[in-house]
């Protein structure tokens, strides 16, 4: 005869036995991670090409096929000008968008820090420095194999060349818009090529080298309208931006040294 004590015991169910120093993982396992092509950083670089490079690679690729880079197409007015700053922002927007959506933080695209005096000099040096090897190399081939067609070198025909200076000529609203137009230019295309690309590539292929020129090859194909001599020298352009900003970690600095490249011929040279 048991008591109700030994019935409650009885129906009262055990509990499993506890084997201490060990832990069942009963998790269901981590997803197949998607193929590289489906991965964010992908898609992302997929979107900022189709919205900021392949129009301009596009127009570039169709004007040479149709004129061949002749410079005669190009005039320096209020009408560029303008739509080189409509252009700049309509680029430069979403593609700022897409940065912050990334959540990688400002720094990750070299934009931590607003821009200083130093930037400003160092993009002067580029300049400089981009000049005294285009000369180099013209001259070179000048007198190695003659003079280049002049259809080749616009829109960088040396200063001294038949091109007539056209900055004291300018009015103050032309010469304003220039201004405008070069800082709305250079930014937009080294936010773009530099400040994300570069970044992007070096972390995708884990090749700084690969990423410089990459880029440097894509900004060079983007500016063949120019004739072949002039985005070939672009490529040897964007090497040298791309190591500065790969030096510096700042956007600023090649913002400068572009927005200098594109003042030269904007204030100095007639179309």
């Amino acid at each position: 005869m048991t008591t109700g004590d030994d019935s409650t015991r009885q129906l009262t169910p055990t509990a499993p036995p506890i084997i201490e120093g060990i832990k069942l993982h009963l998790d269901p396992p981590p997803p197949p991670r998607p193929p590289w092509w489906l991965r964010r950083d992908v898609i992302e670089m997929a979107v900022v090409f189709v919205i900021a490079v392949l129009p301009a690679l596009t127009g570039a690729m169709t004007s040479f096929v149709r004129y061949g880079g002749a410079e005669g197409d190009f005039v320096h007015d209020d009408s560029l000008y303008l739509w080189l700053i409509g252009r700049s922002f309509v680029v430069a927007v979403p593609v700022l968008y897409i940065m912050w959506r990334s959540h990688v933080g400002w720094a990750f695209f070299g934009m931590s820090h607003r821009p200083r005096f130093v930037d400003a000099l160092i993009g002067a040096a580029v300049l400089i420095f981009d000049y005294m090897l285009y000369y180099a190399l013209y001259y070179m081939y000048y007198f190695s194999f003659g003079r280049l067609s002049e259809r080749w070198l616009h829109p960088l025909t040396p200063i001294f060349s038949a091109y007539i200076p056209t900055m004291p000529s300018l009015d103050p609203i032309t010469a304003s818009l220039a201004v405008l137009a070069a800082g709305a230019n250079g930014f937009a295309e080294e936010l773009v090529m530099r400040a994300y690309f570069i970044p992007r590539l070096e972390k995708r292929l884990r090749s700084t080298l690969a990423a410089i020129v990459i880029t440097s090859v894509v900004f060079g194909l983007y500016h063949i309208y120019q004739g072949v001599w002039a985005a070939s020298f672009t490529v040897v352009t964007g090497l040298i931006l791309g190591w500065v900003f790969v030096r510096t970690r700042k956007l600023w600095p090649v913002f400068f040294a572009h927005m200098f490249m594109d003042l030269v011929p904007f204030l100095f040279w007639s179309s």
